[in-house]
């Protein structure tokens, strides 16, 4: 996207190159078309001492994904692989260093099944060291309260919405009440939620970076592998089967740490399932859901309920 495509595009350039006219170690990239990031948000490129950065702006009236994301970037900051904080003086943006790559979703319909089984078995890697730096104890009970919230959202959207009220969603949400204490029990880490082919990129078959932080939270490493399971068995790719990519994910995995109980990452992505449902805690019983909202299409969510159980060996 170039100057002039839409209004909030726009912003982002003119809050870039404003920000640079101040600080002149910045260089906006006039060549370089601005993109989306997590569906809305925009990032515009530059230079900053000759290396590549963005400036990524923020789309929604709130400062929460700005400011999750410059915590899980300070978090992370010794992590390979991952976007270095630059600059957070923006009030609607940050600066971090650019990861070279392709998103993953290229792989899609065209990647070889070596290519991704080796893909998947470094985000294993990385994912594993990432759940490794621990959070504090004073975030157990955020991590809590967050699973507490997802659930009784989950139920919220079970009952108000009939497409999502059958037996086959009634049986997902007493799994998780019935093993969600064990998952719950595990080392803390900050989970990133929004792990998933997009967010992915690489270079030919090497690993070059995960992007989009901004939906990263307190949980446990049961989580962050339930979110990976979830990657795997929403987003197929024609040339390699979710078992082989789950299992290079395991792999590289338990290359740095032990992985979780089935059981309890299965549940994790049981409880992730439900989440793309309610969105994050749209559908509450105490407010209406936005405009905006639509449901997802039962039928694949019915799927991912089915492959994840199959990843997990249970038919």
């Amino acid at each position: 996207m170039q100057p002039g495509v839409d209004s909030f595009t726009d912003r982002a350039f003119a809050a870039a190159e404003a920000f640079a006219r101040q600080n002149k170690s910045f260089t906006v990239r006039r060549d370089a078309p601005a993109f989306s990031q997590g569906c809305s948000h925009r990032v515009v490129r530059a230079w900053w001492r000759g290396e590549p950065v963005v400036f990524k702006y923020y789309a929604y009236g709130n400062d929460d994904c700005r400011l999750r994301e410059a915590n899980a970037l300070r978090h992370f900051t010794e992590t390979p692989c991952l976007p270095r904080l630059v600059d957070d003086r923006l009030e609607r943006a940050l600066i971090m260093t650019e990861i070279d790559g392709e998103p993953l979703t290229a792989y899609e319909s065209a990647g070889n099944a070596t290519t991704l089984s080796s893909i998947w078995r470094q985000i294993g890697g990385l994912i594993a060291h990432m759940s490794r730096i621990p959070l504090s104890d004073g975030d157990l009970d955020a991590a809590h309260r967050l699973a507490a919230d997802d659930m009784a959202c989950a139920w919220n959207a079970h009952a108000a919405q009939p497409d999502f009220g059958t037996p086959v969603f009634e049986r997902s949400l007493r799994l998780q009440e019935k093993h969600m204490r064990e998952g719950m029990a595990m080392p803390l880490c900050l989970c990133d939620r929004d792990l998933n082919p997009g967010n992915v990129l690489s270079n030919g078959s090497k690993l070059s970076g995960v992007v989009d932080l901004e939906s990263c939270r307190p949980g446990t490493i049961a989580e962050q592998a339930g979110i990976a399971l979830y990657a795997v068995a929403a987003y197929p790719f024609a040339n390699a089967s979710p078992e082989l990519l789950w299992n290079a994910f395991c792999d590289g995995w338990s290359e740095v740490t032990m992985m979780p109980s089935l059981q309890a990452v299965r549940v994790q992505c049981h409880r992730k399932v439900w989440a793309t449902i309610h969105r994050d805690g749209v559908i509450r019983t105490d407010a209406p859901a936005p405009d905006w909202y639509v449901a997802p299409d039962s039928a694949r969510i019915e799927e991912i309920l089915r492959r994840c159980d199959a990843l997990m060996g249970d038919n």
